[in-house]
């Protein structure tokens, strides 16, 4: 009995051998594919966190913009007889304006689509 022993023992332990291969090659194949994921959610974070960045620095933006639109505006309201003014005004706002469009694209390309 002690060859078929033998035998039977070598046939189990390559069965097992190979069995556990397998169930290795599985586990490094999920490794691979978790390592995949969290580099894929960390470029996620990361574009979040920009995009984030970008639309405080916006709130901002246009936070500024409405308090020197209105100062602008009571500048007329309270100058309309000046057209000298007016003109330095209506300057003033182009120029803004002008500004706000600048900011715009520039946010507009740093913010991914």
């Amino acid at each position: 009995m002690g060859l078929f022993s033998n035998i039977y023992d070598y046939f189990f332990e390559n069965k097992v051998i190979k069995k556990l291969d397998q169930i290795l090659v599985i586990l490094e194949s999920i490794q691979r594919k978790e390592d995949e994921f969290m580099q894929a959610f960390d470029d996620l974070v990361t574009q979040v966190t920009a995009t984030q960045g970008a639309v405080e620095s916006t709130k901002v933006l246009i936070a500024g913009v409405v308090v020197k639109i209105n100062e602008i505006l009571d500048k007329l309201a309270n100058n309309t007889t000046d057209p000298a003014q007016v003109a330095e005004l209506t300057t003033k706002l182009q120029t803004l304006t002008a500004d706000l469009q600048d900011s715009t694209d520039i946010l507009a390309a740093a913010v991914p689509a």
